[in-house]
């Protein structure tokens, strides 16, 4: 298979392709199937794209207590201009800053994204008063909508998903409340029995409620009706491709239909939802395999005795498809036992063992980060691969 070929063509060190040299320590991830990030000592961090062109060079900062992955979407950048200090969004597209100065943001979802802006009618001594403004933008930076009697951000706000978005509101009574609005910021439904909510994915949004004392989850659709009950302590996955992974109280991971039907008991240990039909499961970290949705067994890796794979928190989104993804778009399974990596294709061959000099630091989008080093320590060039194996871009430190 051609995903194969990237890393032993790289191994060999086949560089005759032109590289171009990006001025950056290394890279940090791939966004999209265009753009990389560049980082200066892990504290600034900036763009190019997948031809070397400079998107906006490493002055950019994170935002404290958020992760890098919550500030990026829809190739829209929220982050700190570490030359100004100013709160800006990026657009990689654009190559321009599309919004500047706000004081907290909703990543962009569907081409929607929220900020929120000092009110200058502020009064602290009324309890409906924000202290914020709430609107919506476009990936221009131009505003679309007001969420009318909008809290301040929080975490309970959801980006857009399924043509409705998250957002909480005050009602008339001096409470607040989580609503769904639509894109011309209307509210379209207005739960109230529950206590916590997610986002929308395939026509239901799992929620939660108290249940003779005791909190269980259950899913809703956009009219508000309860499509499946609430049977579940754990909360479960969001619908992706029909299927919900479900944990039960003795930590086992099974898999629900759209109509709440357990079609493959809880008996894993680890479980990724399901992509292109297939997911990535263990029932005790070293019989991992890939099933169907029967439960069907594809590939067993059992006699690998592979005792963990990467990337390491399967659960990075909510559908819990990040692992099983890489697995089958790359072809490539990075797996660890005895205190060694080696890398298999999806069929269980063995393609190289860990290797002194390199390290595959990411697979996605068709592109890879790799680090080729001089021992175990020391890495003397980070580069993008892409996925004929030839390396297109590398970085060189700046001399001051």
């Amino acid at each position: 298979m051609k995903k194969i070929s990237l890393i032993i063509i790289t191994l060999l060190a086949n560089t005759c392709f032109s590289q171009k040299k990006i001025t950056a320590d290394g890279f940090l991830d791939i966004i999209g199937t265009k753009y990389f990030m560049t980082h200066e000592n892990y504290n600034k961090f900036g763009f190019v794209d997948n031809e070397g062109n400079l998107i906006i060079e490493n002055k950019l900062g994170k935002f404290e207590n958020t992760k890098l992955k919550d500030c990026i979407s829809e190739n829209i950048v929220f982050a700190i201009d570490k030359s100004t200090g100013k709160k800006i969004a990026f657009n990689l597209d654009l190559k321009k800053v599309i919004y500047e100065s706000y004081n907290g943001f909703v990543k962009f979802g569907e081409g929607i994204g929220f900020v929120q802006l000092l009110n200058k009618n502020w009064n602290p001594l009324d309890k409906m008063s924000e202290e914020y403004n709430v609107f919506a933008i476009d990936k221009n930076g131009n505003k679309l909508f007001d969420i009318q009697n909008g809290v301040s951000l929080n975490s309970s706000y959801g980006s857009f998903r399924d043509n409705l978005a998250r957002v909480v509101v005050w009602t008339n009574e001096g409470n607040t409340k989580t609503v769904y609005i639509n894109k011309q910021g209307k509210i379209i439904l207005s739960p109230k029995e529950y206590d916590s909510f997610g986002d929308y994915s395939e026509g239901l949004v799992r929620v939660r409620k108290n249940v003779n004392g005791d909190y269980k989850w259950g899913f809703i659709d956009k009219d508000g009706q309860e499509v499946i009950g609430f049977n579940f302590s754990i909360m479960p996955t969001s619908f992706n491709e029909g299927v919900s992974v479900v944990k039960s109280r003795d930590n086992k991971y099974g898999y629900i239909n759209n109509k709440g039907e357990i079609i493959i008991e809880p008996k894993f240990k680890i479980a990724t939802g399901f992509y292109k039909g297939y997911a990535l499961v263990s029932e005790g970290y070293k019989n991992w395999k890939i099933i169907d949705k029967l439960g069907k067994t594809i590939y067993d890796y059992t006699n690998l005795g592979i005792t963990s794979m990467f990337p390491h928190n399967p659960e990075e989104n909510d559908k819990k498809t990040i692992m099983i993804k890489q697995i089958i778009d790359n072809n490539i399974m990075i797996c660890k036992k005895a205190h060694k990596y080696f890398y298999y294709d999806i069929e269980g061959n063995l393609i190289f063992e860990d290797k002194p000099n390199f390290k595959l630091q990411l697979l996605k989008n068709g592109y890879s980060i790799v680090n080729i080093k001089n021992g175990y320590k020391t890495i003397v060039k980070k580069n993008i691969v892409n996925n004929k194996g030839e390396i297109i871009l590398t970085t060189e430190k700046s001399k001051f």
